[in-house]
């Protein structure tokens, strides 16, 4: 997406309200039930089909309702192996589960009631067996324990469960009066493979219908091509019935129909490692952060979340009545902290890794929950971590000497005082048979002047950054059937086929590879450079610059402290359209050639704010929009860029909102913008070193592999990073 400003505009209109800061829930008093299936295991399948995260991930989820969200064990039913009282998750136990919770539901005559739904396990596609509603032919759907393979009288996958039977069964306890949450982490379809080296990190939750016996000319038969109604992301799950006397929906799906999603070791950088679902852990995690944020609000959550994981997709899709507040929860304290349990000379609290809480994570032990970090009677440090639990320690910090024994006996809360953002990224190297890129790296990893920080690790796993050398038609042969056939017709006659010349690609973290457009990685040509000195470093060096600034601005979100009320939303006008259309948290929009970005903005803080708007190209270059000062009780609309389709693929729009302090210029982020190497552009104007811009300047100048920022600390300005992931998209 090249741009050029437009120009400011001054309006009095604002857009929906983003509250920024943390914030801890209660439950209200309605009655809630969840069925939670997590599907590892497929006895009538290959054994190198089936899964490792699921089972986790339905324990994971079920700890958390129960433990954290106030459901009631005897209202969540599991259906997963390897979990005591858990049922196998067959067809029919599903839909019996189902059948079995609408009743209840109906029979409790509860009108407020709240079911949630989580499914995990392997998607796919067959023929449709209707053609009145599925657009590509084919029925999504997801796949039982006991699922079979194909059966070509039926012309499908016995005891798959079709999507058009999950929408009748989620109709159902609408129909019984409850508000359903449903949460799918499995996908339906693949449009590249791994193209670096090794096997086993990331697994797929997709099984390619011919890989359960399908024969191609069944699917090609049963495949049709969309209709010209514009871009349209489809969902999943048909919802079968528009009644209106039914309860409201919510419906999270990990990926888009064209897409896969992932189960893999998480948290990434913790010492200890279990495999879940990418989509199911990130998810959890956002809730536990924000308890009680909106379900549009947890949403943009996650897009920001794999942002900061240098993700291009899968991009999920967030359906239904978003702005309700998560489980239904109303805002009871917007303070997070814990109740701690003494143990001897330790103490544990009920959060962990899923509310980002590490090992050496400090703490403030506070003797009432209305205190203030100033109030301290002494810190603790996490010692281990697991999920849903911590121990912690005392410390000597701050001044104040370790708590004794006695002192933690009395109990108390604790509360985190730093906010930390690791700005260290990970590389996969790209493999034996690349011995001069790898001692290049070698060295770009010892040499503190470089203005990133990396850390190495073997081919294959897991990084923000996996390099592999390959040539376009390697890649092309990897590719998907679908996808290679995309290629064909999509590009390859544009630009003379698929070339046969050795390049150096930086996978994103999933490690996928594709050369079709939006999906294509940066890549940078092996020949020309080899008789210079240091020339290959120097190429490598620059991009890794780019790629570690656009990566971890993208972290930033993690650290914003900025606790006042500003309304703040992208909108696009788009070509030849006298209405903005705005930019939903949650949503990713297409935008194409013509089309503007505006962002408009309400400052309801107590002071003025400066805003920074930059933008994050799918190639990592950075650009900026002149910084700008709103005083309080300022509203603006400010046009920012024009869009053209020169690059395409999911691009990021980033908002930095600042506390503007007495005496200071406006902040001024522009030094972050570039190109293809970084800008030489100094910064001005910052103010006073602390908080928020402090961490930017440590990761855009120094490139330090960590930042802190004191939560109780009166230097430097709080602030607030967003967000917001746009797909751009050749105008049909």
């Amino acid at each position: 997406m090249n741009r050029f400003i437009i120009g400011r505009l001054l309006s009095l209109s604002a857009g929906a309200v983003l509250m920024i800061g943390a914030s801890a829930f209660s439950a209200d008093a309605r009655t809630n039930y969840a069925l939670v299936v997590g599907v590892t295991k497929y006895p009538n399948l290959p054994e190198n089909t089936w899964l490792v995260g699921p089972d986790n991930d339905a324990r994971l989820v079920s700890d958390y309702l129960v433990g954290q969200a106030g459901f009631k064990p005897e209202n969540v039913t599991v259906l997963a192996d390897g979990i005591e009282g858990a049922t196998t998750p067959t067809l029919g136990n599903i839909r019996g589960a189902m059948k079995a919770l609408a009743e209840r539901v109906k029979a409790d005559g509860d009108e407020d009631s709240f079911v949630y739904l989580h499914f995990s396990g392997h998607g796919s596609q067959m023929p449709a067996r209707s053609d009145d509603n599925e657009n590509d032919g084919k029925d999504e759907i997801f796949l039982p324990a006991d699922t079979k393979g194909w059966d070509r009288q039926l012309n499908g996958f016995p005891n798959a469960y079709v999507d058009d039977d999950i929408g009748a069964d989620i109709t159902a306890l609408r129909e019984a009066g409850a508000f359903v949450w449903a949460v799918f982490d499995a996908c339906h379809s693949s449009s590249a493979t791994r193209a670096a080296p090794g096997e086993g990190v990331e697994v797929s939750r997709r099984l390619d219908p011919t890989a359960l016996g399908a024969p191609e000319d069944a699917l090609l038969a049963a495949t049709r091509a969309v209709g010209d109604g514009g871009q349209e992301r489809e969902n999943p799950v048909e919802d079968t019935d528009d009644g209106v006397e039914k309860g409201g929906l919510v419906a999270f799906f990990a990926a888009q129909t064209v897409e896969t999603t992932p189960e893999m070791p998480l948290p990434r950088d913790a010492e200890e490692q279990t495999r879940y679902g990418l989509f199911t852990y990130t998810l959890f995690e956002s809730i536990a952060k924000y308890p009680g944020i909106s379900y549009r609000q947890l949403g943009q959550t996650v897009l920001q979340a794999y942002s900061g994981m240098n993700r291009r997709a899968p991009t999920p899709l967030f359906e239904g009545d978003l702005d309700g507040r998560v489980f239904g929860t109303e805002i009871d304290d917007p303070v997070v902290q814990w109740r701690i349990k003494p143990d001897g000379g330790k103490a544990t609290i009920e959060a962990g890794q899923l509310h980002r809480l590490d090992k050496g994570t400090k703490l403030a032990l506070l003797e009432n929950a209305a205190d203030t970090l100033e109030d301290a009677k002494g810190y603790l440090e996490v010692v281990s971590a697991k999920s849903l639990k911590s121990t912690l320690a005392p410390i000597a910090y701050e001044g104040k000497p370790a708590l004794s024994e006695e002192e933690l006996a009395k109990g108390g809360w604790v509360r985190p005082v730093e906010l930390s953002i690791g700005f260290e990224m990970t590389v996969a190297r790209p493999g034996p048979s690349a011995a001069e890129i790898d001692s290049a790296l070698e060295h770009l990893a010892a040499d503190e002047s470089q203005l990133f920080r990396i850390r190495l690790v073997g081919p294959g796993e897991p990084a923000d950054i996996s390099l592999t050398v390959a040539s376009e038609d390697d890649i092309l042969a990897r590719m998907s059937a679908d996808a290679a056939a995309a290629y064909q017709s999509q590009v390859a006659a544009t630009r003379g086929g698929a070339s046969k010349e050795p390049r150096l690609w930086f996978l994103p973290s999933s490690g996928e590879a594709s050369l079709l457009p939006g999906r294509r990685a940066p890549s940078m040509t092996l020949s020309g450079g080899g008789d210079k000195p240091g020339e290959l470093e120097k190429q490598l060096a620059g991009r890794l610059t780019k790629i570690f600034r656009a990566t971890n601005l993208a972290r930033m979100t993690e650290a914003s402290d900025f606790r006042g009320k500003v309304e703040l939303s992208f909108l696009i006008l788009r070509d030849g359209a006298g209405d903005f259309e705005p930019i939903e948290a949650g949503k990713i929009p297409f935008v194409s050639d013509g089309d503007e970005i505006h962002v408009r903005v309400t400052n309801n803080a107590s002071g003025a704010i400066d805003l920074n708007v930059l933008h994050i190209g799918t190639d990592y270059a950075i650009s900026a929009v002149d910084p700008m000062r709103i005083e309080r009780k300022g509203e603006e609309e400010i046009g920012l860029f024009a869009v053209n389709t020169e690059t395409l693929g999911v691009e990021r729009l980033v908002a930095v909102v600042t506390e503007a302090l007495p005496g200071t210029d406006v902040q001024d982020l522009r030094f972050l913008a570039q190109g293809g190497m970084r800008s030489a552009e100094t910064a001005k104007g910052t103010g006073e070193e602390g908080g928020l811009m402090a961490m930017i300047n440590a990761m855009g100048r120094s490139a330090s592999t960590r930042a802190a920022t004191s939560l109780s600390a009166k230097k430097g300005a709080k602030g607030a990073v967003m967000i917001f992931p746009v797909e751009t998209v050749a105008r049909n």
